[in-house]
């Protein structure tokens, strides 16, 4: 996670009075960020998923309700996961892709 003080209006408010997400941080050997930051500065949500632990069935069902509320909401979403060598988090990201869209939004 950034300084805990990066999650304040002093900061939120001239990323969104430009548009500039804050990108969300899954916390992979710290902290993760504030689910609440998502999508709190800009008219699309960014989020980086970067465990070195492959995600669980569990972890990205959980992903893919916030990814399909953010879109719910009227925001775009981007999750930006972690490369590594085997391909496992691209057959996450697929997962991930495909319960979003169950979810019945367009991923």
């Amino acid at each position: 996670m950034r300084d805990a003080s990066w999650y304040a209006p002093a900061v939120y408010e001239p990323l969104a009075a430009r548009g500039v997400a804050l990108a969300h941080d899954d916390g992979e050997g710290h902290a993760p960020s504030p689910l609440d930051s998502i999508g709190a500065t800009a008219p699309f949500a960014y989020l980086r998923l970067r465990s070195e632990t492959p995600y669980d069935d569990g972890a990205i069902r959980g992903w893919a309700g916030v990814i399909a509320a953010q879109v719910r909401a009227g925001r775009d979403s981007y999750a930006h996961p972690r490369h590594d060598d085997d391909g496992a988090m691209g057959l996450a990201a697929l997962r991930l892709r495909g319960l979003v869209r169950a979810e019945g939004v367009t991923a």
